[in-house]
């Protein structure tokens, strides 16, 4: 009998301790899915207060266009003053109709910020503004259009450049430049597309926001592809712009929609040796000389379709082109890697400009 009362002693004993090792597991568990959560919480409101926080930044700049730029301008115009209501549909495009829907986001994203917690969503404002973010698709294909028409009516009409300067002392303006506001549109997409994308990392499968962060990403990724199909034309286009700011004094007619710049070094010019930074476009030849200030001043322009004969003058630095009405240019390298630099870059431009009809030639 004592035998018995022992064993059932020692197994009520055993059952305690493993009660008791049961429950020590699943505080540890539950400490464990606590901290995790807590830390994913962390990480989900740091990304979320970084979108929120480029919104923000994002929906300044517009207003700062439309209020500041666009506005004042268009009511210009309507007065037959500064500019016409022509150049002002072109140089902002649907820059009004995006900063109207980006203020809404933003709104919303304020709202939900206000009250954030673990399960809070933001998945489905993305997608909300998915099938309306196409309209950057057609603010990008204006885009050189724009900018063109900016520095062409700041070439030409005084009362419209002394404008663009004053309003570019606008504390909330400073130091930006108004083409630097011009292209934030372009740029907004392609950050949409990495912030969904972190935001996601730090957001676990089974979290009501991850399957609408999924499809928000994918449908914004798609818009995306289509903007920056583009990146690498407006890419070279804003080389040209930088190049055209750099010029003392400015080349007018330098800023085409069709012309890109592809290529810049430094070379040396006729019999006096003369130096030259040179800017190889998809049309034709610019040569310009250093100043003193770090401006260039443009000194020779040769449009490719003139151009007759290349001639790589054998092991010498020399290369000699000939033309259908002007003189022949001579240009001589700093060493022969430069050259040979130089010639490709040149005839790779040849491709791209199927109406020049040139030869070259090797003596």
């Amino acid at each position: 009998m004592g035998c018995v009362c022992g064993k059932k002693n020692a197994q009520k004993k055993q059952q305690r301790k493993e009660d008791k090792a049961a429950v020590c597991i699943q505080r540890y568990v539950r400490g464990y899915l606590t901290r995790l959560r807590f830390r994913e919480l962390v990480h989900r409101t740091k990304v979320a207060g970084e979108i929120l926080k480029t919104e923000e930044s994002y929906v300044d700049c517009l207003k700062l266009i439309v209020e500041h730029f666009l506005v004042p301008l268009r009511e210009a115009a309507k007065k037959n003053q500064l500019i016409t209501q022509d150049q002002v549909k072109t140089i902002f495009s649907v820059v009004e109709v995006i900063y109207n829907f980006q203020r809404e986001i933003l709104m919303k994203l304020t709202e939900r910020m206000k009250s954030w917690s673990y399960e809070q969503k933001l998945g489905d404002l993305f997608l909300e503004m998915a099938p309306v973010l196409m309209v950057y698709s057609q603010y990008g294909n204006n885009y050189k259009k724009a900018l063109t028409t900016f520095y062409k009516c700041r070439e030409e009409n005084q009362d419209f450049n002394a404008f663009i300067k004053e309003a570019e002392k606008h504390p909330s303006c400073k130091p930006r430049r108004f083409e630097s506001l011009l292209i934030m549109p372009v740029q907004r997409i392609p950050r949409y597309v990495l912030l969904l994308q972190e935001i996601l990392k730090r957001t676990r499968n089974d979290h009501v926001d991850y399957e609408l962060l999924t499809s928000a990403l994918q449908k914004i990724q798609e818009i995306a592809e289509v903007i920056n199909s583009r990146q690498e034309d407006w890419e070279r286009f804003n080389n040209l712009v930088h190049l055209y700011n750099s010029l003392q004094p400015k080349l007018e007619g330098l800023l085409l929609p069709h012309r890109r710049l592809l290529y810049e070094g430094e070379i040396r010019i006729g019999k006096k040796n003369s130096q030259r930074h040179y800017a190889i476009f998809n049309d034709m030849l610019l040569m310009m000389k250093p100043l003193p200030t770090g401006k260039l001043k443009p000194k020779e322009c040769f449009h490719f379709v003139d151009i007759t004969f290349i001639q790589d003058n054998g092991d010498s630095n020399i290369i000699k082109i000939t033309f259908v009405k002007k003189s022949p240019l001579l240009l001589i390298a700093d060493e022969t890697k430069k050259k040979v630099e130089f010639l490709q870059q040149l005839y790779h431009c040849r491709q791209l400009t199927p109406s020049s009809s040139y030869d070259t030639t090797r003596t």
